[in-house]
């Protein structure tokens, strides 16, 4: 081989090698591009669930609570969750407000010795879901639908919008903060449908198990429960023992035993003053005297009441005392001495009667209210005559009234304000007034009579007053207060026990992490 070519191979030999080389780490390089090109996408694609996944998205798809054959996610969970808290903290709202608490509740507070108010609320939203959903479903069963079901949504729905904007929160914002993190708007409103369609199913079947109930039954009801339904006329006079003084004049600790001597002493007392109304009593002064002489510590003079729950401390000894008997007894730390003037079953009507009510407008002022301004008066004057000569420049019927009343009448009761066995009590007495049992309980009232605009004041003391105006339509007696009481009580224990058995065919149990339900 020449040297030339031989020269020549050698070059094309290193060409070869070098090409070879480059190729290499071209490869190399190829494999390392896609290796950190996967990587990121592979980080992108984690960096994305993770924010997803703080989003609360997936976790508001998690399947939570089994309902029978349902299974509810955990945004359907938080709207069963979120109406226990509100519920709640509603119903607690009133005694923060009138001081016996200072705040409502946290999460994390003790409701009970073993739960804590987050335990309380989903224990009550799992029984709730268990509930609603077997009327629901029952519902569904037996062929019932509402038309006002999507129309009664709806309105929550713009009335929770206005309530939003107002604190400058969008829709999605305002049900979160009120339900809890976990919550969509269309689990909101999948839920609220089927809530109100079963709240309006269980109305349905409560009327029919009202109207249903039978003479036989409410006889045998009142034979097993007259302690209950029984009217009283009672007086009783409260004589407490004096709380003794624990120090000297001095300021000075007394002695365990000179501390029980003088409540020894206090509790004698207490009998003794006691044991002198009873013997003042049988020599024949009257309850009113009795009060005004010995001024006890509580006292009632010839109050009628329906029911033993009255007799808190004597309910006993007041239930074994025949009419125009009484008796003294022994209290916790003090005597009460009883009367029993009469005991009867309440045969005494109850009335039908539609109430066309406008308020006039109150104002508060350090936690108390404040009467209305005569400017207040003639509004609810001038509206409540508007309606009423609505009615009379028409047919004058049932109907009519119910159509004068609508979109005026402020007593939410039933169509028109209407009241079905509307008994003549002490407690219908503070929520309407007298002037309105007065006209009702007339004795010359005729059905169809219509009352003139009758002016009510209530009692800025009171909790629930109102000041404004009520014009009556007179529909008739119904049947006497007892009855209704019986068919009350009976109609709430057939529903109770249908609510159970439905419920009981769904089961509610919980499958999921709860721990971020409510948040």
């Amino acid at each position: 081989m020449s040297a030339s070519r031989e020269k020549k191979q050698r070059q094309d030999g290193g060409n070869a090698a070098k090409a070879a080389k480059v190729s290499k780490e071209e490869l190399e390089y190829r494999r390392k591009a896609i290796k950190y090109t996967i990587i990121g996408v592979i980080v992108v694609v984690l960096v994305a669930a993770l924010l997803i996944w703080n989003s609360g998205f997936f976790q508001r798809m998690m399947p939570t609570l089994k309902v029978g054959d349902e299974t509810l996610s955990a945004a359907e969970f938080s709207y069963f969750y979120g109406t226990a808290r509100q519920s709640t903290l509603s119903q607690m709202y009133t005694y923060v407000m009138l001081g016996y608490m200072e705040s409502l509740p946290a999460d994390t507070d003790m409701y009970s010795d073993t739960q804590t108010f987050r335990d309380y609320y989903m224990s009550s939203a799992v029984t709730s879901a268990s509930q609603i959903m077997g009327v629901y479903k029952d519902a569904l069963a037996n062929g019932y639908t509402d038309p006002t079901v999507d129309e009664t949504v709806a309105n929550s729905i713009e009335s929770m919008k206005s309530t939003a904007a107002s604190s400058g929160l969008s829709y999605v914002a305002y049900l979160r903060q009120s339900y809890g993190k976990l919550m969509t708007a269309s689990a909101y409103e999948k839920m609220a449908k089927i809530a109100v369609l079963a709240s309006n199913y269980n109305s349905t079947k409560s009327d029919e198990a009202y109207t249903n109930i039978t003479e036989d039954e409410m006889e045998t009801y009142y034979t097993e429960n007259k302690d209950s339904l029984d009217t009283y006329e009672y007086s009783y006079l409260q004589v407490n023992t004096e709380t003794v003084e624990t120090t000297d004049a001095d300021g000075n600790e007394l002695d365990e035993e000179t501390v029980a001597q003088l409540q020894e002493e206090a509790a004698a007392a207490a009998q003794t003053k006691a044991e002198a109304i009873r013997d003042a009593y049988a020599e024949g002064k009257t309850i009113a005297d009795l009060i005004t002489e010995y001024e006890p510590s509580n006292s009632a003079d010839h109050q009628t009441v329906t029911g033993t729950s009255a007799f808190s401390g004597f309910s006993e000894q007041m239930l074994a005392l025949e009419p125009g008997g009484s008796d003294l007894v022994e209290g916790t730390d003090c005597w009460y001495f009883i009367v029993l003037h009469s005991r009867e079953r309440d045969e005494s009507a109850t009335v039908d009667f539609h109430n066309l009510l406008v308020k006039a407008e109150t104002t508060t002022e350090d936690s108390k209210t404040v009467a209305p301004t005569d400017a207040a008066w003639a509004t609810a004057e001038q509206k409540i005559n508007d309606a009423f000569n609505a009615y009379k420049g028409g047919e004058q019927t049932e109907a009519a009234f119910i159509t004068a009343a609508e979109g005026v009448t402020e007593d939410t009761s039933g169509e028109g304000g209407f009241h079905e066995r509307f008994p003549k009590t002490a407690t219908a007495g503070t929520l309407y007034g007298q002037e309105v049992l007065d006209w009702l309980f007339d004795a010359s009232r005729q059905p169809g009579d219509v009352s003139d605009p009758i002016r009510h004041e209530g009692d800025v003391d009171g909790t629930s007053q109102y000041w404004g105006y009520n014009v009556l339509y007179y529909k008739g007696t119904n049947e006497p207060v007892w009855k209704g009481t019986a068919r009350n009580s009976l109609a709430s224990e057939k529903i109770s026990t249908w609510i159970e058995e439905l419920a009981g065919n769904m089961p509610a149990e919980v499958v999921g992490s709860t721990d971020e339900i409510g948040r």
